[in-house]
């Protein structure tokens, strides 16, 4: 039986609990849909949609640059320029790809002037057309890592909403960022490292260096999104440090297609909260904030259930010491 003072002390707990919980779920609610529209978080699901989709078809149009250093030794030599076209797909479940390369005086035109390429199973193989497969030093790594042109996003960084587009009657959203080579690199090393242990070829324990290439990386890109959260185009600029008296550029234009599976995707603004399901970034501050608001809801549900509960509890007869004879 309650006592009068638990009965008061349970009726003010109520009157505290529930606006509380349903302050704290608004709360969490809002801030969790206003970090999923993000544009570090919506380039984020981005990757994950296209890895959803396991496959894609893909037009690459590359050029590279090589200029020499100013140094005495270089005296008399000049830049160089090689254009490139890579027509193919990726298989993102295998890390495969399949393409064929035209370069100057190329055309899709004349299948016969190309080069095909196959990556299968971690080795490269190529050949020209009508003829043997050889097997070739790996092709897809300064291009396509890990057989996929969305990989240097795993470096991106200071990302930025361009704005909305229309052209060819497709409507996309663009997004600006820039590339951390240092961030790139771990992403590159812990990749390699997973491979390494799976194959046998790296003890468990081991570890091995970030490339020095890749960590004196830099570059900027800009990526197109359609309404399904899958990129339509990625343009990217990569310049690399100098190497045996010359240093690099690479651009990159890269449009997507034919994708293997259009699922109903994180991110997609449809405007209600239960409609989407955020996933935490790659960053761990936005984790670590994730599983706090996370904690919060939870809480605040809890809360609010207890309070219901309490509610439906038996009323009982409370006599206050005034009314005593």
């Amino acid at each position: 039986m309650l006592t009068f003072i638990q009965r008061i002390r349970q009726q003010k707990l109520g009157r505290i609990l529930l606006p509380l919980s349903i302050l704290l779920l608004l709360t969490g609610l809002h801030v969790l849909s206003s970090r999923a529209d993000t544009p570090d978080a919506i380039v984020a699901d981005v990757w994950r949609n296209t890895q959803r989709a396991g496959s894609y078809a893909f037009d690459a149009e590359i050029t590279q640059y090589t200029i020499p250093v100013a140094t005495a030794s270089n005296i008399g030599k000049s830049a160089e320029r090689n254009d490139i076209r890579l027509v193919g797909s990726a298989d993102l479940a295998h890390a495969g790809l399949n393409l064929t390369l035209f370069s100057q005086g190329g055309s899709l035109l004349d299948q016969a002037s190309g080069i095909e390429f196959k990556l299968e199973d971690g080795r490269s193989f190529a050949r020209l057309p009508d003829h043997e497969w050889q097997e070739v030093a790996d092709f897809s790594g300064s291009t396509a890592p890990n057989g996929d042109f969305l990989t240097y996003l795993a470096g991106a960084t200071e990302i930025a909403d361009l704005g909305r587009e229309t052209r060819n009657g497709i409507s996309f959203t663009r997004y600006a960022y820039a590339i951390d080579g240092k961030a790139f690199a771990e992403q590159m090393r812990e990749t390699l490292s997973d491979q390494l242990r799976a194959s046998g070829a790296l003890a468990p324990h081991a570890n091995i260096q970030p490339a020095p290439l890749l960590q004196g990386m830099t570059g900027n890109g800009e990526l197109w999104v359609d309404d399904d959260g899958l990129p339509v185009r990625n343009i990217v600029t990569l310049n690399f440090p100098a190497e045996d008296g010359a240093w690099s550029k690479t651009e990159m234009t890269v449009t997507f297609s034919d994708f293997g599976t259009r699922l109903p995707l994180f991110g997609k603004r449809v405007g209600s909260y239960f409609d989407r399901i955020p996933l935490p970034t790659t960053q761990e501050l936005t984790t670590a904030i994730t599983a706090l608001l996370r904690f919060a809801l939870i809480l605040s549900l809890t809360l609010a259930v207890a309070y219901v509960l309490t509610r439906r509890s038996p009323s009982h007869t409370v006599i206050a010491p005034s009314s005593l004879p």
